[in-house]
């Protein structure tokens, strides 16, 4: 999935530029709020940095290799602070370049390679269709792919049906009838069920860095004509 984060080109800037870039965050971090409402470095702390780094540089310049060391210190401070100030730049945009760059940074596309294990899933509404009809709908998951609904007739599921080790396990012995919808749509629909029984329906859901824990079941009794 891709995303925005702030560039760290800042780290590799020529001498001149870092101090034009660090003075271009003063007047952008500190000043765009919202979105940034707390800020993370005082905005009188990096003025002193990008201070000492003009001094530190100037006297560098002119008195050679002896002011090199404080030099290098100053330097070292203030990208130091700046990644600080990058970091809550990052939290607050979540990837959203026109953010990143209210924070004065300049927004680079990055891709999440690895998805995050998915949360236990929420049913958000559980309804009658038509005569003899059931639809359940989940709650959007972040990180899902797939949602599936399982629908258990007469009875809560039994507790041996779960998931474990990625893996949906249904004993082999059940007595409940149960029926299964699985896909990307968080919206399920099932039919020809059976007049004046109650049905429980659950779900979970799927990525590939593997499967959620069962949701909290709902019921609803089923009617038809």
């Amino acid at each position: 999935m891709a995303t925005s984060e702030c560039s760290i080109n800042y780290h590799r800037m020529k001498v001149h530029h870092l101090p034009i870039f660090a003075a271009n965050v003063s007047k952008t971090y500190y000043v765009n709020n919202p979105p940034f409402t707390t800020h993370v470095f005082p905005l009188g702390d990096l003025e002193n940095l990008i201070k000492d780094y003009h001094q530190t540089h100037a006297a560098f310049a002119n008195g050679g290799r002896l002011q090199k060391g404080d030099f290098l210190i100053a330097k070292g401070e203030l990208i130091a602070a700046l990644d600080i100030i990058k970091e809550d730049v990052n939290k607050v945009a979540k990837g959203n370049p026109d953010v990143i760059i209210d924070g004065g940074f300049k927004a680079v596309k990055t891709f999440r390679s690895k998805p995050l294990m998915p949360e236990a899933p929420v049913i958000e509404s559980l309804e009658r269709g038509m005569s003899h009809e059931i639809l359940p709908v989940c709650k959007i998951v972040p990180e899902a792919v797939y949602y599936t609904a399982i629908l258990s007739e007469g009875a809560p599921l039994d507790p041996r049906v779960m998931v474990k080790s990625n893996k949906l396990i249904i004993p082999k012995d059940l007595t409940t009838d149960i029926q299964i919808d699985e896909g990307k749509s968080r919206k399920k629909h099932f039919r020809g069920l059976k007049h004046l029984v109650t049905y429980y329906v659950y779900f979970f859901v799927r990525n590939s860095a593997g499967i959620s824990a069962l949701s909290e079941p709902r019921s609803i009794l089923c009617v038809g004509e």
